[in-house]
């Protein structure tokens, strides 16, 4: 790995905790730039770029996952829309072996204690955004 490529790294593992950072305040944009010193303009091209990286670790990380191309087609396609999962249809369960199961209709995810809380913190922070 280059030097460019260390230093890119670095930057976009200091603003994910800049990210992280403002979504712990529970603050607007505008007002954690201010107590922080940052230029909201800046922060918010940051944001999209940890989002971006967020993105791009999910899926590669999704087994048999096929790139994505970076111009899809413009298509239309009639959307049903599902109703919304009740409470009821939720289920988390874990064990005292460090499994956490969580599925959802139409989601499934199960982690054991070896995945990195990172990753899955940041899959959760995707899915979490997406919605």
């Amino acid at each position: 790995m280059d030097t460019n490529a260390v230093a890119a790294e670095y930057r976009l593992a200091h603003w994910e905790q800049i990210v992280r950072a403002k979504i712990d305040s529970g603050l607007s944009g505008k007002a954690f730039c201010s107590q922080e010193g940052i230029r909201e303009h800046v922060y918010y091209y940051w944001q999209r770029r940890v989002r971006e990286a967020a993105c791009e670790r999910v899926t590669l990380s999704l087994p048999n996952s096929k790139q994505i191309s970076a111009a899809p087609a413009v298509r239309f396609a009639e959307v049903q829309i599902a109703p919304v999962a009740t409470p009821n249809s939720i289920s988390v369960t874990g064990n005292m072996q460090g499994t956490l199961h969580i599925d959802i209709p139409g989601l499934s995810i199960t982690a054991d204690a070896l995945y990195p809380a990172e990753q899955l913190a940041s899959l959760l922070l995707t899915l979490v955004r997406s919605c």
